[in-house]
């Protein structure tokens, strides 16, 4: 019993000291292991282009392993033509033709590279769509694919018994995408409605003729006097199709209908299910992604049962005003409107709530349903939510990873609107398609040199996971080189690039710089509906309109537990009555807005009994002045009002450097560190100080480029904050972390940062 008693006690003490030794682990030494050894999953990914029917195993395993060895983290697998270029004409005399797409062949490769990722502790996933853009395939006929209005006009004169045929409207063509030019076939006609001729009309002028015509488009109608013009207006296929397309589906795919979830549901089941029979053993584990690259889909303005979902949600028949619709408007742009029902401000009030309407379905017919499918079969969804008819913030908000995009003609720049939306719906990863090269850049003579302006960029600008655009399947002989490539677009990743070697000591930097970026949340200053304003994290309308906030001691706080001290409600003047009730609801909690005094809203819905609801809440809410207290809270109509009544200081300034605006920063933070990674974006040296909102903290200096850790040598302190000098050679970049107390004692020798470039 006592040495049970013993052997009890000497475990308990082993597991304390475990513990103890655990929790050291979390904090400082886990950060430092961190940076120095990325794990797998923080490094960056590569989109891994397999070319019409050229694969092979022995091709899988050498990519799989060389990206293992290079510091790759994993790859998502797309299946697109052998040869993009202009024409996206397919290559000749491939050797393995039979080799099509979901062929038995085909399923075997898939399986195979799941099976070597699983060996190599990689992750891999797949582009739900054949080609890069972007849900859709040769499961898609015209019936289930995107729908637009199409009309024709016939002009009369009245005061006469008119009988005239109606000719269908023009339908629409494919683009060339190296398919053959195809014109849709089916088409349905909506209504036909009769107007007086001229551009401005009233609402009570339109005649209603669809009963009227029949199948052959014959009318026979009692015109009243005056000159008319009758528009048959139908529907048809865009006839968009997923691009670039493997060689043996040209010609006989199609998008999805992306609003009607009918459609989807079949799309998202005809991707997944295969999935699930060919390689179920490695969904979640090796294969764990499904992509939704950024939208080429053309614009859906029709479905079967828009005209109904419109009616539920607005409150009043579309049809009569799509008269109105310009060219640009049925493709989902904005731009003048062909003719004008009641006055220009009561006609752009149903634009407004026509593509309002295209927005909610495109989210809950399409992603949504996306979404639910992709997780019930135990995978994530990476989306680039952007160029679409859609809402983006609501677009990153669902997705498991948000990605934007930067071409290497850039410094790095992306959409905004992706990692400022990520942030409130508390996605800690942001992805981007990284270094995407035009033809005249991406000849083989891109080098990591040229490349780290565009990647310290992005990581300033929130991303942290790169997904390089591309690396292509080689599934030859290496004695093949360089290989294939994806004709004249992106930058040239794969074991056959002249500086692979040398250049994993880029995709080693590239880890580091992941490993720290993904550390903890970024901060931001404050929270905006629709569009950020400043440094700001972003929700989309219909989420503030649908999410329960809730609001303590004056912060707002979302979902996901990110808080904010205001938010503002960037407009002109024009806001929806829910969105003024919602506001009325936090700031009667003690909440802060910021936004000008509303005056009338954008919508026709409930005309005018919702400008007049705008306007009382308004009063209440805004009084007279450029401020107001309302209840507990408080409404701005200026930014700077805002941030002075809350105090609120600079999180970081560039007091000194000779370009300033080339300088960009980034602030990651956890309970205990606080990470801010700085770039000089300028190719020439600059001597810079930054001041950053922390006190009684050692600076320290950790450089990505060769793993090295320092206390920072020349800093202050003073009233509350902390100034850090550096000297920052052309292009480079520094990590500044704060994570130990400090001595409290200034350092004010000139030391200049090591540079540690290693020839790139």
């Amino acid at each position: 019993m006592k040495k049970k008693v013993l052997f009890l006690s000497i475990m308990c003490v082993c597991m304390v000291g475990c513990f103890i030794q655990k929790r050291a682990l979390t904090t400082d030494d886990l950060l430092e292991n961190r940076f120095l050894d990325p794990p797998t999953h923080v490094k960056p990914y590569v989109w891994w282009h397999w070319m019409g029917p050229n694969f092979s195993k022995e091709g899988i395993t050498r990519d799989l392993e060389a990206m293992k060895d290079a510091g790759i983290g994993g790859a998502t697998i797309f299946n697109i033509t052998s040869s993009v270029q202009e024409s996206h004409a397919p290559m000749l005399n491939n050797p393995w033709p039979e080799q099509t797409f979901r062929s038995p062949a085909y399923w075997e490769a898939i399986r195979f590279a799941a099976e070597e990722a699983q060996r190599l502790g990689l992750e891999i996933g797949l582009h739900n769509t054949p080609g890069y853009a972007t849900t859709g395939g040769p499961w898609i006929d015209e019936e289930r694919s995107m729908q637009q209005i199409v009309w024709s006009e016939t002009s009369v004169s009245g005061s006469q018994k008119v009988s005239v045929i109606l000719k269908k409207p023009e339908l629409p063509v494919t683009l060339d995408w190296g398919s053959p030019k195809r014109r849709a076939t089916l088409y349905k006609d909506i209504a036909v409605i009769a107007m007086p001729a001229g551009r401005t009309i009233m609402l009570k002028e339109t005649v209603d003729l669809t009963g009227k015509m029949d199948e052959s488009g014959n009318l026979e109608w009692e015109a009243p006097e005056g000159d008319w013009v009758i528009c048959r207006i139908g529907y048809a296929p865009t006839m968009a199709d997923p691009h670039p397309l493997p060689d043996d589906l040209m010609g006989i795919s199609y998008e999805v209908d992306k609003i009607t979830a009918e459609h989807n549901k079949f799309h998202w089941e005809t991707v997944l299910n295969p999935l699930k029979e060919h390689i179920g053993p490695y969904l979640g584990k090796s294969f764990q992604h499904i992509l939704i690259d950024s939208y080429e889909a053309r614009q859906q303005s029709w479905s079967e049962g828009l005209r109904e979902e419109f009616m539920k949600r607005k409150g009043y028949d579309p049809v009569p005003w799509i008269t109105t619709f310009s060219p640009l408007i049925i493709h989902g742009w904005h731009g003048d409107v062909k003719r004008v029902i009641e006055s220009e401000d009561i006609t752009n009030r149903f634009v407004w709530d026509y593509q309002d309407v295209i927005h909610q379905l495109y989210l809950e017919n399409g992603w949504n349903i996306a979404k639910d499918l992709i997780r019930k079969a135990d995978l994530k969804l990476q989306f680039e939510p952007y160029t679409g008819p859609f809402s983006i913030p609501q677009g990153a908000a669902m997705a498991d990873l948000p990605m934007g995009e930067f071409w290497t003609f850039s410094k790095g720049e992306i959409n905004q609107l992706v990692p400022a939306a990520a942030r409130a719906a508390g996605k800690t990863v942001v992805g981007a398609e990284a270094f995407t090269g035009e033809p005249e850049l991406s000849k083989w003579t891109e080098d990591p040199a040229f490349l780290k302006l565009s990647a310290d960029g992005a990581f300033a600008d929130g991303v942290n996971r790169l997904i390089l655009h591309h690396w292509v399947h080689q599934p030859f002989d290496d004695k093949y080189q360089p290989g294939l490539s994806m004709g004249w677009w992106g930058t040239h990743f794969n074991r056959h690039q002249t500086w692979f070697e040398p250049g994993k000591a880029f995709f080693t930097y590239l880890g580091r710089c992941q490993a720290l970026l993904q550390h903890g949340e970024q901060y931001s200053d404050y929270l905006c509906m629709d569009r950020p304003e400043g440094f700001s994290d972003v929700i989309s309308k219909d989420d503030f309109l649908n999410t329960r906030l809730k609001v303590k001691k004056g912060k707002i706080i979302l979902p996901s537990g990110r808080s904010y001290t205001f938010m503002v409600f960037p407009g002109d003047g024009d806001m929806l009555p829910e969105v003024a009730r919602k506001i009325k609801q936090i700031v009667s909690k003690g909440a802060t807005v910021v936004s000008v005094k509303p005056v009338k809203s954008p919508s026709l819905k409930d005309y005018p009994l919702c400008d007049d609801e705008v306007k009382k809440i308004a009063g209440e809410l805004w009084g007279n002045g450029l401020q107001n207290k309302y209840k507990k809270g408080f409404v701005f109509t200026q930014l700077e009002d805002a941030v002075k009544k809350h105090n609120i200081q600079p999180d970081f300034l560039v007091e000194k450097a000779a370009n300033p605006e080339d300088i960009k920063i980034a602030h990651r933070y956890s309970s205990d560190t606080d990470i801010y990674f700085i770039v000089n974006q300028s190719s020439k040296p600059q001597h810079i100080s930054v001041s950053f909102l922390i006190s009684g903290k050692q600076p320290e200096l950790w450089q990505a480029e060769d793993g090295s850790i320092a206390d920072a040598p020349v800093w202050r302190e003073k009233g509350g904050r902390t100034t850090v000098d550096l000297q920052l050679k052309g292009t480079q970049s520094v990590f500044v972390v704060f994570r130990k107390p400090a001595s409290g004692s200034d350092h004010p020798v000139s030391v200049s940062i090591q540079d540690t470039t290693t020839g790139w």
